[in-house]
């Protein structure tokens, strides 16, 4: 199949630099992720790729400027990690997944799930009152769910977090929590 091509014009010119990066670095990441070859002057950007690319390539645009729209502040990690995402699956709806933000301390900005299952889980701590999460190491379970419950004491929903280290062997590393068993 020969490659196609898609012109787009952003409405908001201050969008660009967020959603391009510095040096037109997210446009390069793009442009690997889905196969395109992307050119720009000013708001407009021109796509040549395969349909299903452009397609995909679109939706991430028209996406990170709708979040750029509602006020939703969009970061270059936050940029990285929706290009990922539509990669992955393009029919994701980046709005749901980043109006999900968890406020760890007042200064130093949020925590955001950085996947559909990271979104899930936390829908699941804020209706449950019982929330068990099994997976792999490094899938961010208790490191969301103690972010979870910090914000929970921030905003004074309780008054007290209790930690509770599971009971290893000795020399078993389970977890990020520090400490062995005698603490």
């Amino acid at each position: 199949m020969s490659p196609s091509t898609k012109q787009i014009v952003l409405e908001n010119n201050q969008v660009i630099p967020e959603i391009f990066g510095s040096q037109d670095l997210n446009l390069k990441l793009i442009e690997k992720k889905f196969n395109v070859r992307i050119t720009t002057r000013e708001n407009q950007i021109n796509i040549k790729g395969q349909p299903a690319s452009l397609e995909s390539v679109e939706n991430l645009f028209r996406q990170l400027e709708k979040l750029h729209a509602a006020d939703q502040p969009v970061e270059n990690g936050d940029v990285k990690f929706a290009i990922r995402l539509m990669a992955e699956n393009p029919q994701a709806d980046l709005k749901t997944i980043f109006s999900e933000r968890i406020a760890v301390a007042p200064k130093k900005g949020f925590i955001t799930p950085k996947g559909p299952s990271q979104h899930k889980f936390i829908q699941s701590i804020k209706t449950d009152d019982i929330v068990l999460s099994i997976g792999p190491a490094g899938t961010g379970k208790t490191f969301l769910a103690v972010a979870m419950a910090v914000e929970g004491l921030l905003k004074r929903r309780f008054k007290k977090i209790v930690l509770v280290r599971p009971a290893v062997e000795a020399g078993e590393k389970l977890g990020f929590l520090p400490g062995d068993i005698s603490e």
